[in-house]
């Protein structure tokens, strides 16, 4: 009979120990990071090279060279945010394309709600400098006779 209370009593207490995981609610992460930001050229054809943006507090600047057609380009990136959106617009990396003529604001909002707002803006660089040398004159008794005339308006030049 000693046994069968020990039993009872060892049971009680191990019922009683026990709580209800219902009443607990999970903490939701406010992780709302951007890691990394890049453009591939496997996914963007008017891109040669891959770029890797820079990320400074919530700006993310990346350059990209003269003439970059930038009304549709995918960025990849990572994230330990449960979302990013532009505009409302859910992205996801590698997929969404977005158009880059103006800054965008990628915000990255986490579990908790939590939203860091990142301001992408896309420079480009100058246009290439046009010079003797690499538009293929190189003659330099062309270039010289070129420079000490002075030619007057409908000059024949082709003689």
């Amino acid at each position: 009979m000693n046994k069968i209370y020990y039993l009872v009593f060892l049971l009680t207490i191990s019922l009683s120990s026990c709580s209800d995981s219902t009443d607990i609610e999970p903490e939701l992460s406010s992780t709302n990071e951007i890691l990394s930001f890049k453009l591939l050229s496997s996914l963007n054809t008017g891109i040669q090279n891959d770029y890797e943006a820079t990320i400074s507090n919530n700006e993310i600047s990346i350059t990209l060279p003269y003439n970059t057609n930038l009304t549709e380009l995918i960025s990849t990136f990572e994230t330990y945010a449960n979302i990013i959106q532009v505009n409302g617009i859910p992205q996801v990396s590698a997929v969404t394309s977005n158009d880059f003529s103006n800054p965008l604001t990628y915000s990255a909002i986490a579990k908790n709600s939590d939203v860091k707002n990142y301001v992408v803006t896309i420079n480009i660089e100058e246009p290439p400098l046009v010079t003797a040398q690499n538009v293929g004159i190189v003659n330099s008794t062309f270039v010289n006779s070129f420079s000490s005339n002075s030619f007057g308006w409908g000059t024949n030049l082709t003689g």
